[in-house]
């Protein structure tokens, strides 16, 4: 283990191997942050699972969307072929309307 230590005599600090006649002060180092094999994997999952959930929302809204008739689709600022996108992307006039995209 790796400790951290200071001289009684000197006052001086050392690091590494416990050398006699000295108290560590400081609980060994912390254990190397790098994810790993596992913390990568489990990276990768978390992203498949969220653009899985993101999938299956735009897919809903699509079909909502569907639903509606061409004068609400109009009142709300698309039309039915233009539903896909702007589901998953937002209205292309968002930028002249100063609205935030979806």
């Amino acid at each position: 283990m790796h400790y951290l230590f200071i001289s009684p005599d000197s006052g001086t600090r050392h690091s590494g191997p416990s050398p006699s006649g000295r108290r560590p002060i400081v609980t060994p180092r912390p254990a190397d942050r790098s994810p790993g094999v596992p913390g990568r994997a489990v990276s990768a999952l978390a992203g498949i699972l969220l653009s899985l959930i993101r999938e299956i929302r735009n897919r809903r809204a699509i079909k909502k969307l569907a639903e509606f008739d061409d004068r609400e689709l109009a009142d709300i600022g698309t039309s039915r072929s233009s539903i896909e996108s702007a589901v998953r992307y937002g209205r292309p006039d968002d930028a002249r309307t100063g609205f935030p995209p979806h």
